[in-house]
């Protein structure tokens, strides 16, 4: 767990949290793996979870009024 809560603390959103606190959060999560081209979650829907990339890259895409697909930004 110590391994999470070193990583969280390079985190910019966490960066404040004292090491408990961190703990506490590290606690909460769960590690995942996913595969290439796998969507996370999809535009208009409720989010429900918070992601961390440790490894890869993430595309984000919306999708225009006249149903195109663009690429907005790479995490």
């Amino acid at each position: 767990m110590s391994e999470v809560v070193d990583l969280l603390a390079t985190v910019h959103l966490f960066r404040r949290l004292r090491p408990r606190e961190l703990q506490q959060v590290a606690g909460l999560l769960q590690v995942a793996d996913y595969d290439r081209a796998t969507y996370l979650c999809h535009q208009g829907e409720v989010g429900d979870r918070m992601f961390i990339i440790l490894q890869g890259e993430a595309s984000v895409w919306l999708t225009d009024v006249e149903g195109i697909e663009r690429q907005v930004g790479q995490l």
